[in-house]
């Protein structure tokens, strides 16, 4: 499944992760994960993106292979990997 970008970063929309999310578990089709992007050098909104996730019991990767210098919080996000499990 595919989701649309939110004009302002033009990363994955998060009200419309939610509307898919909710969409495919309805229909009995859980995705395996979801992969955000981070694009141009704009972070993706990853808190709200991260809580989708997380209540949807939904696994997240992160690419931030296109997010070359770009901060989020004051951190940059190409210098910090890791991997964090979103469902509890």
């Amino acid at each position: 499944m595919f989701v649309d970008s939110e004009p302002r970063s033009w990363n994955m929309d998060p009200a419309l992760l939610e509307q898919a999310l909710t969409d495919r578990i309805h229909r009995g089709t859980r995705p395996k994960a979801v992969i955000a992007v981070h694009l141009y050098g704009q972070p993706a909104d990853m808190d709200a993106i991260i809580e989708i996730c997380a209540r949807h019991e939904v696994p997240l990767i992160e690419d931030a292979a296109e997010s070359l210098g770009a901060t989020l919080r004051a951190a940059l996000q190409d210098t910090d990997i890791r991997v964090e499990p979103v469902m509890r």
